[in-house]
């Protein structure tokens, strides 16, 4: 028996039969794995990926290690076209842990304010005057 091309495929994904998975749970499943492979390979894989998350963690500021770091810090960064960064993200929003062997490798020395620090604070303007009063005293 044979399946048309343009079969729907809603039966083998459907979240109510029992014993099966969605093709999404499994496509996250190989892309955990395959990212904690990497992280941990010594080959120019692991190298790139560890280079692409250092960019990441020098675009959002982020002070110590980032694969360490507290979810609820990392869950706040958004940086566009980043797999690794966005798989990372993905992890530590499925509350995984990771435990570095190298943290100094991965500690910036960050002397000033940085990015995040400034975008969490509460809503100012470039003119340090709060943006959240009321509009109606503008008239």
């Amino acid at each position: 028996m044979r399946i048309t091309k343009s079969a729907n495929n809603n039966i083998f994904t459907h979240q109510g039969l029992v014993g099966m998975t969605s093709l999404l749970q499994h496509l996250r499943t190989a892309q955990y794995a395959d990212f904690i492979v990497r992280i941990n390979s010594q080959e120019w894989d692991g190298i790139s990926t560890r280079i692409i998350l250092r960019n990441a963690q020098l675009r959002a500021g982020l002070a110590g290690c980032i694969l360490t770091i507290e979810p609820s810090k990392l869950l706040q960064v958004n940086i566009p076209n980043n797999f690794n960064f966005n798989i990372l993200k993905d992890i530590k929003d499925q509350l995984f842990n990771f435990d570095a062997i190298n943290v100094d490798d991965w500690h910036l020395d960050i002397l000033d304010t940085t990015i995040l620090d400034f975008l969490l604070q509460p809503n100012y303007n470039h003119n340090n005057t709060r943006l959240d009063h009321d509009l109606s005293e503008r008239k």
